[in-house]
């Protein structure tokens, strides 16, 4: 009897099974295709939707940095405007001109859409849309993200200030040193809190400067404190 090599004997394994391979195509095509087709779709779908939400991200964000140019852009007192750009006769009718794009802006999810709502309740404050701008404003301060709920709570610090609400205004600052964020720092709550004492409470209002010099003992923090401790008492 012949003998087969070590080699012949792997090579006759490999054409077997590469055989038995191709018979269970031929009796197993139409379920392979479908299982493949499936397959595909899938990736085909998910490269869709990241690509659908990258596209609507981008989007949001164009209509969003349209909005804020109109809103931060220069009243017809400014000193100096750049080429091309428009002025506006006050803050109301500034803020009316920007608020349909950040609206569409606040249409949008995730954090794009979290940003231009803050810009709405802003606006609407600036427009006279007060009720409307407030709701706004709490709404975002008892939200998830921590740096849109500390700059809401100084814009109603601010909105209180304006309306002689001043003990609603401190409990606003304490609320953001309390919750402190990046946004709006600790230290600059602080200060504005103690700014804000200092028309009632002097003494309290020395206290919060003196808690600002020995918390940032280095730099403009710590010598406005020192100014500031000056006026109150000379």
């Amino acid at each position: 009897m012949a003998r087969i090599s070590r080699h012949e004997l792997k090579t006759d394994e490999f054409v077997s099974g590469m055989d038995a391979a191709y018979e269970y195509y031929l009796q197993h095509q139409k379920t392979i295709w479908i299982v493949a087709g499936v397959v595909l779709a899938v990736v085909l779908a998910g490269w869709g939707v990241w690509h659908w939400r990258t596209v609507r991200r981008q989007h949001a964000q164009a209509i969003l940095a349209s909005g804020m140019q109109i809103y931060h852009a220069p009243l017809s007192t400014a000193a100096s405007a750049a080429p091309g750009q428009t002025l506006y006769p006050n803050a109301k009718a500034r803020a009316l001109a920007a608020l349909p794009k950040l609206e569409t802006a606040a249409r949008y999810s995730g954090r794009t859409g979290r940003i231009a709502a803050y810009y709405v309740a802003l606006a609407q404050l600036d427009a006279g849309q007060t009720a409307a701008g407030l709701a706004g404003l709490r709404a975002l301060r008892q939200g998830s993200d921590p740096n849109l709920a500390a700059l809401a709570r100084a814009a109603l610090a601010n909105y209180h200030v304006s309306q002689g609400q001043n003990a609603q205004a401190a409990a606003d600052l304490r609320q953001i040193i309390a919750h402190s964020a990046p946004a709006y720092p600790k230290a600059v709550a602080l200060l504005e809190l103690a700014r804000l004492e200092s028309h009632t409470q002097p003494a309290q209002a020395v206290a919060l400067y003196r808690q600002l010099m020995q918390t940032y003992p280095q730099g403009q923090i710590a010598q406005t404190a020192a100014q500031e401790i000056k006026k109150l008492q000379p």
